[in-house]
This record gives C-alpha cells, structure tokens and sequence, in this order.
C-alpha cells in the first residue's frame, strides 16, 4: 500500500506532499510488480472513515506515507508489516519542527 497524495499534488490544506509523487509510485510498482503478486493502493486517509482507514492497514504488507496523523492507523497493521515514513529534507528541520506546522 502506498499512502500519500495522489499525482504529486498536496495533500489536504496542510500542504504535505511528495514532490516526485509519480517518479515514487513507478519504483514501488517496478520493485513490487503485480505479476509477482504485489496489490498497490494511493490511500488518503482523511478520505476514508475510520474503519476504512483500519481495513487498508490491516491488509498492508508495506506501507510508504509522509509523516503525519493518518500513520496512527498502523496500530491496525498485522506483526511483520512495514511502514517507511517520509519526512520533509528541509536541512535542520526535525519531527517536532515539522508536526507542529500541521
């Protein structure tokens, strides 16, 4: 599961985003390809209601997300599962930096 705006856009009004969004998913569908039994999903939790947003978790194996609240749903994800986070590159910015903006 790949979790994050979809086409490189914002998103939400809180302004996180991945710059090279479209460049990320063609790497994780190369890498993870269908044809080896790999499923993928763009998933913004803010559109989904919470017992959505648990079912999705549950059923990740991976999950790529950007650093924020929506991550809170990996309490629902299965042992074994793996969650990269992207945080922003900003030099000297760090988590608490970053979160307090949101």
């Amino acid at each position: 599961s790949l979790e994050g705006p979809a086409q490189g856009t914002h998103c939400g009004d809180r302004g996180r985003n991945i710059a090279n969004f479209d460049e990320v998913i063609g790497v994780v569908r190369a890498t993870f390809a269908t044809a080896d039994g790999f499923a993928h999903c763009t998933f913004r939790a803010e559109d989904h209601s919470v017992q959505s947003q648990a079912e999705h978790f549950a059923a990740a194996d991976l999950v790529i997300a950007v650093v924020g609240a929506g991550l809170a749903n990996m309490l629902f994800m299965r042992p074994g599962a793996t969650v990269v986070m992207l945080h922003p590159s900003s030099p000297g910015s760090s988590f608490s930096v970053y979160s307090s903006r949101c």
